[in-house]
Parts: C-alpha cells; sequence; structure tokens
C-alpha cells in the first residue's frame, strides 16, 4: 500500500484523497489548493525526521517519555507555523496513513479554537516501544 492522503474541508480543499506515489505534479489555477496539499505531504512526510529528532534529543536528555503527547505537542506546533493563516472548518479534517495500522487524524477542537492530533493504536504502540 502507498502513503495515503485525505484532507476534507481544509482551506479551499473540499474533499480529495491522494495515494502518494514518487512523482506527484499539480495543476491548477492560482488558489485551488495546490500549496495546501503540498504542505500537508511535507508535514506528514517530516514528522518522522521529527520524531527521529524527537528520541535523540530524549536519549541525550536521558528523558524517555513513552507518553506521546509531548510528541504531539511539537507536531502541533509545526502545523501550526506551517498552516498559520488557513482558515478552519469545524468539519475540517486530515489524515495521512503510512502503512496499514499507522495513522495520524488532525482535526479541530470542539470549539475550533485549536487543532487535534491523534495517532493510531499501532502508532502508539510503536511509538511507546521505541520510548521504553
Amino acid at each position: 500500500m502507498s502513503q495515503q492522503l485525505t484532507i476534507h474541508q481544509f482551506g479551499p480543499i473540499s474533499d480529495i484523497k491522494l495515494d502518494l506515489n514518487d512523482i506527484l505534479i499539480f495543476i491548477g489555477s492560482q488558489a485551488s489548493g495546490k500549496s495546501t496539499v503540498s504542505k500537508a505531504i511535507f508535514f506528514f512526510k517530516s514528522l518522522r525526521d521529527d520524531l527521529y529528532r524527537y528520541y535523540l534529543d530524549c536519549y541525550n536528555q536521558n528523558k524517555f517519555d513513552s507518553s506521546i503527547s509531548s510528541f504531539a505537542k511539537l507536531a502541533k506546533q509545526k502545523f501550526i507555523k506551517i498552516y498559520s493563516s488557513v482558515q478552519q472548518s469545524p468539519d475540517m479534517r486530515l489524515e495521512y496513513k503510512y502503512r496499514h495500522g499507522i495513522e495520524i487524524y488532525i482535526y479541530p477542537s470542539k470549539d475550533n479554537r485549536f487543532i487535534n492530533i491523534e495517532f493510531s493504536e499501532d502508532f502508539i504502540k510503536i511509538f511507546k516501544k521505541l520510548m521504553d
């Protein structure tokens, strides 16, 4: 299975589901969502590097935390830095599937003031095993 990105009600994107292959080409008019999709791909793909740096920081400080909340906080900060000006719909949802069972979900809080990042159970299991 290739990696897959799903975007629902985010920026100019109503609904899109993309299977990510080695080469993707976006063609479209201005403000049609090309950058929104490109930034989402960058965000999710670069989280692997962020996780590696997070692990190294924990190792160097000898402070391993098997709770995923600290890493989720870093991911939220990165998401906000990338998308600071995108208007959120209360129905907004981004999903990224790295492989079967390893997934990340982004959606707004109930009051639509913040974003939530949720990791699949398999993702959390791997994270905890890495941090133990």
